[in-house]
Order: structure tokens, then C-alpha cells, then sequence
């Protein structure tokens, strides 16, 4: 996972909190960012009322930054448990952000999915060649027009679920123009590898 060292700087901080007060920071940071609560709730709940606004500022960040990351690159219990202890972060708080990550999992790769954009991903083609002799215009024209339609599928927002919505993009192109789209997608590919 990537934290920014910024982000790094502020273990110490959540390494200084009671084990009681980071389950709640943890339990309200993933309320937040599933939109089960504001952070209007941090003036209301008397805990973390009580802790000082700038190390409850650095924690929440930390937190949400680690919960986020976590997220995106749909990270293993292990792997975060991981980072964790690399960061020095006692077992006891560990064992509690990682429980309550395995908990929220399923409905944090929701809400993510809900809130980022995936571009669908081409699981087949079909193409058909129609050759033109001579239209309304013109008497002859003889060229072909290739008709593309790629099956397209929006990728899931749970890892383990099968994929979502099918669907298709249709059009239609020459031949030079075919040939400029695979090598397109020739160097899309090599810039991958």
C-alpha cells in the first residue's frame, strides 16, 4: 500500500491513543466513508470530543488514508496487517483496524466502486466487412467498411463476485482507420507491460 510520508508521519499519533479510542475512531471513520454517519459526530461523541482536535485531525486522516488505500488496491487482511506492523503500530490496534476492515470490506468496495469511475472491459468482438461498389453520390466507391461491436462488461465492485452489466459499443470504420485503432491498442499494450 502507498501512504504518502506525510501521512507516515502521523502513527505516533494514533500509537499514543487508548485502544478504546481508536475502535471508535476506526468504527466512525468507516461510517463516514460509507456515508452511515457525518463528521458532524466528532462535536457530538463525548470521546472524541475529549482528544485534542489536532491529534484527532492527524489520526482521522491517517485512518481514512489507510482505509482508502486499503480499498483501491482491494488489499488483503494480511497485506494490511502488514503494513501496519511495518509502521510500528502496536499488535492490539492492528488486530482491531483489521477486524473491523474485514468486517466493512464487502460494503467499502461498494461504496468505492459507487464513487470511482471504471472504464468496462472488452471480453469479446464481433465484426462483419461489408464492401461498398457505389452509392447514392458517387457511381463507384469500391471500398470496404468494417462494422466493430465490442462486448463490453463493468467490472464488479466486490473482487470475489462475478461480473456486472453487459454491454456493447458498436461502430463502424475503414480500413486505415482499423489499422491506426491496432496500433493504438499495440502500444496501450506495451505501455502496460
Amino acid at each position: 500500500m502507498n501512504l504518502s510520508e506525510e501521512l507516515t508521519q502521523h502513527f505516533p499519533v494514533i500509537n499514543k491513543l487508548s485502544d478504546d479510542l481508536f475502535y471508535t475512531l476506526v468504527g466512525v471513520s468507516f461510517d463516514i466513508l460509507q456515508r452511515r454517519k457525518t463528521e458532524s459526530v466528532f462535536d457530538s461523541d463525548p470521546d472524541l470530543e475529549a482528544l485534542d482536535r489536532l491529534a484527532l485531525k492527524q489520526a482521522y486522516a491517517l485512518i481514512v488514508a489507510l482505509i482508502l488505500e486499503a480499498g483501491r488496491v482491494q488489499s488483503d487482511p494480511i497485506a494490511v496487517r502488514g503494513t501496519l506492523s511495518d509502521n510500528n503500530v502496536p499488535q492490539s490496534k492492528a488486530d482491531i483496524f483489521v477486524e473491523k476492515y474485514e468486517a466493512e470490506q464487502e460494503g467499502l468496495f461498494r461504496t468505492l466502486n459507487e464513487t470511482s469511475f471504471n472504464y468496462p472491459h472488452i471480453v469479446g468482438v464481433d465484426w462483419r466487412l461489408n464492401y461498398f461498389i457505389k452509392s447514392n453520390s458517387v457511381e463507384r466507391e469500391n471500398r470496404p467498411i468494417y462494422f466493430l461491436k465490442l462486448k463490453t462488461q463493468e467490472p464488479s465492485p466486490i473482487p470475489s463476485a462475478s461480473p456486472s452489466a453487459a454491454g456493447s459499443v458498436e461502430f463502424s470504420c475503414t480500413l486505415w482507420e482499423l489499422l491506426d485503432l491496432q496500433a493504438k491498442l499495440r502500444d496501450a499494450a506495451k505501455q502496460i507491460e
